[in-house]
């Protein structure tokens, strides 16, 4: 039997090892690629508070598609990453008016990569959506991860059928800002496609969020009306 000399270790076995270490060690990070960034903060016009959990969404504006999304966050700042692209915002919050407000024109604006812009945005607050609440969710579609944005989302209120519309953005999130109290039925919409979980009944309470009210959708067709 062969003897390993006092104070020696074998250390063969480790070399392989010790080899994908080193190999995996020397392999450079992969960098994202280069983007350009829009920013800003948002708020109130009357007092300049900031304005939390706004839906940003920009839109290409030679097609007028969405491209990317976010929420604000408790500071009121927000940043976007985007590619070359001429662009505008559409801003959404609760308690306040839309930028640009209804049958207003988004102003377009150009961003290069490797640049930033900046766009500070002021809102006015909407004095009838006092007493308030808002719903939030994504709209999912069974076998797909691209197919989320531009369905119809609704939501009506089963006592009077009172509705609050939008429509999903990028990555299948929606807002729905501004909705008096009471229960609603939610569901979504769009040609070729019906909702798998029928419709969603919540309860919309004053100056409160409503969220995670998630909409699976299945293609083919089916009765989507309303139950």
């Amino acid at each position: 039997m062969k003897r390993w000399k006092s104070g020696l270790v074998p250390v063969i076995g480790a070399i392989p090892a010790c080899l994908i270490i080193m190999s995996s060690c020397n392999k450079k990070p992969v960098e994202p690629p280069p983007r350009s960034v829009i920013n800003g903060i948002l708020l109130d016009q009357k007092d300049s508070s900031v304005i939390t959990h706004a839906n940003i969404v920009v839109y290409d504006a030679t097609t007028n598609a969405p491209v990317t999304r976010t929420f604000s966050g408790d500071d009121g700042k927000y940043t976007l990453f985007l590619g070359d692209a001429t662009v505008y915002l559409k801003i959404e919050a609760q308690g306040y008016v839309p930028s640009p407000p209804k049958d207003g024109r988004p102003v377009p604006f150009a961003v290069t990569i490797g640049d930033t812009v900046t766009r500070d945005v002021l809102l006015e607050p909407d004095p009838s959506s006092s007493g308030t609440g808002y719903i939030t969710g994504e709209v999912s579609v069974q076998g797909s991860e691209t197919m989320l944005q531009g369905f119809l989302v609704v939501a009506r209120r089963t006592t009077d059928s009172l509705t609050k519309t939008t429509v999903s953005g990028p990555g299948g999130v929606y807002v729905i800002y501004n909705v008096q109290p009471g229960d609603y039925s939610v569901k979504a919409y769009s040609s070729g496609y019906y909702q798998a979980n029928d419709s969603l009944y919540r309860t919309v309470k004053a100056d409160s969020a409503l969220r995670n009210v998630n909409v699976s959708l299945v293609s083919g067709y089916k009765s989507n009306k309303f139950n």
